[in-house]
Order: structure tokens, then sequence, then C-alpha cells
């Protein structure tokens, strides 16, 4: 029964991994024009860096997810609101520099 748990806990933590890179990935890309779209523009053309961040960002995105997926601990309140702060300074590192 422990082997099972475990097993369901770590496809729990993979789908909410996937999820949270899909939809990192996703709210910053189509936002900031990294990803092509009709609806943003971008006043210059995409660097090959902004991939890279992009990629990077979505990847830690992914990783934060899959953690809410685990068994609480006792967390530190003083690290609250640091995730929402690293997001926005990831899209304006991503965002097109013209615009920021």
């Amino acid at each position: 029964m422990q082997t099972a748990n475990r097993m369901s806990e770590t496809v729990r933590a993979t789908i909410y991994g996937l999820a949270g890179f899909t939809f990192t990935l996703l709210a910053i890309g189509i936002p900031t024009d990294v990803i092509p779209n009709p609806i943003f523009t971008r006043m210059l053309p995409v660097r090959p860096q902004d991939y890279v961040f992009l990629i990077v960002t979505a990847l830690l995105g992914g990783l934060l997810a899959a953690s809410y997926a685990l068994p609480q601990a006792n967390v530190c309140s003083t690290q609250q609101g640091k995730t929402t702060i690293g997001g926005f300074l990831s899209f304006f590192a991503i965002g097109c520099p013209t615009c920021n």
C-alpha cells in the first residue's frame, strides 16, 4: 500500500509540474509575443536569450507547481510573496525592451 501511495504522489507531482510548466510558458510567452499570436505585437524581434529566459522561467514554474503535490511540511511564513515578485521580474526580462 505504501508503494501505491508513493506512486500516486509521483504521478500527481508530475501532472502538477507539467501543468505549471505549460501555464507559465503560455502566460508569459503569449503577452510578450515570444510565442507568436495575433493579439499582441512586439516592437523589436525576439532575441535568442528571450527563449532561454522563457524556458527557464517555465521550468521553475513547473517545479514550483509540482511542489504543491507533495505532503505539507512546516513552512516559514517569510517566504510568501517571493514567487509573485519572481514572476513579475521574469515577465519584464522576457518582454520587449522598447515596451518595458
